[in-house]
């Protein structure tokens, strides 16, 4: 029997249920449930959800129970996407001090994790304990970029592996170490199912925010772009 990818995600049954292709080999790869019935939504979102011949189907009745921890808040269409990059705090004087004012690699929409208000709940869903990493679990501050997505062109998803021979299988674009899943969602431990994006270093833009986010789970403005400086303005500079 033949399915088709796109039947087979859309009709996916329990978000407990894992997919996996090729267990067991080099370019072997599972994912859980909960980010198959997230690809589904997003492949109905930009018009994937149908295959050609098929008839469309009935929307489905409004489940009582949500299936992931976290609901985010819909955007306004007509505004520009926030995305986000969480960065270390020896990082920040670089932007602060230098005036620096580039963004590249991993990078989020910011009301997809605006639930992980503090260092622990950001390393533990984005997949921040890779070799070499800035950041820890228990690290008392962490520090994130936030900006308005003018272009969403310039945002890919990065669809690949951790080898060569995994990306082929994936038919993406980008090779990059554990945890690296390739498959377009964030490969943290928690149960959170967030979307991930790859951007090439791109110059933010003007307004452009640097946010404190502590381990109490507080989170404090820190600076503002000032893009015609350009110079990051601390808060409470006049």
């Amino acid at each position: 029997m033949e399915v088709k990818f796109m039947q087979l995600i859309r009709r996916w049954p329990d978000d407990a249920w894992s997919f996996a292709v090729n267990l067991g080999s080099p370019i072997g790869a599972k994912l859980p449930g909960a980010q198959i019935i997230a690809l589904a939504s997003w492949a109905a979102d930009v018009g994937l959800g149908t295959d050609d011949g098929e008839p469309a189907e009935p929307p489905a009745a409004e489940e009582t129970t949500p299936r992931s921890t976290y609901a985010p808040a819909r955007e306004d269409p007509g505004s520009p996407t926030m995305m986000q990059k969480t960065i270390a705090p020896s990082q920040v004087a670089y932007y602060l001090d230098r005036g620096y004012d580039r963004v590249s690699g991993f990078v989020h929409r910011a009301n997809e994790i605006a639930h992980l208000t503090s260092p622990a709940k950001l390393h533990a869903a984005l997949g921040l304990g890779y070799q070499g990493s800035p950041f820890s679990r228990d690290m008392d501050e962490v520090y994130v970029l936030r900006w308005p997505a003018y272009r969403p062109s310039l945002y890919r998803i990065p669809y690949g592996g951790q080898s060569e021979s995994a990306m082929r299988a994936m038919e993406g674009w980008v090779i990059e170490r554990a945890p690296f899943r390739g498959n377009g969602f964030a490969p943290g431990e928690s149960s959170d199912v967030i979307a991930e994006f790859k951007v090439d270093s791109i110059r933010l833009p003007h307004g452009a925010q640097v946010w404190r986010i502590g381990a109490d789970d507080s989170e404090t403005l820190v600076a503002t772009l000032d893009s015609d400086a350009p110079a990051w303005k601390k808060t409470g500079e006049s």
